[in-house]
């Protein structure tokens, strides 16, 4: 067995919303690496507080619970080949985009994917995608 050392769940918190809309999802898809999850919590709440009319952040997708390659639909082929760590989260576009960005680059990520239907965010710079 393979996996990541040390992944955990992002708790629940009045900050931000955890709505994955992959429905071929078969394990949890909320883990990240502890520094990962204080800054995802750290990213709702001050995106809340400069932005109070703003929405609510809502995390789409992490990583799996042990990382590595999702099992969408289980064919094992699928766009999160970056979801693999901990370090990367897919944010649903219920806010700005722009506002959001702003945060975000403060705290030390990066979005990767601009012009995606989500919101890629990197902890640190941008990884290339891996091959399955």
């Amino acid at each position: 067995m393979v996996g990541v050392y040390g992944l955990e769940v992002l708790p629940d918190s009045e900050d931000y919303m955890k709505n994955s809309n992959h429905a071929g999802h078969s394990a949890p898809v909320f883990c990240g690496t502890p520094e990962m999850n204080r800054k995802l919590a750290n990213l709702a709440r001050e995106f809340r507080e400069s932005y109070p009319q703003g929405g609510t952040v809502s995390f789409n997708d992490l990583s799996l619970r042990y990382g590595g390659l999702y099992d969408v639909d289980q064919h094992w082929d699928c766009d999160h080949v970056l979801h693999r760590e901990g370090k990367s989260a897919d944010v649903n576009r219920t806010v700005s985009k722009e506002n959001l960005e702003k945060v975000a680059r403060n705290l030390g990520f990066t979005e990767c994917h601009p012009g995606s239907t989500l919101i890629h965010l990197e902890l640190g710079p941008c990884q290339k995608k891996r091959s399955a």
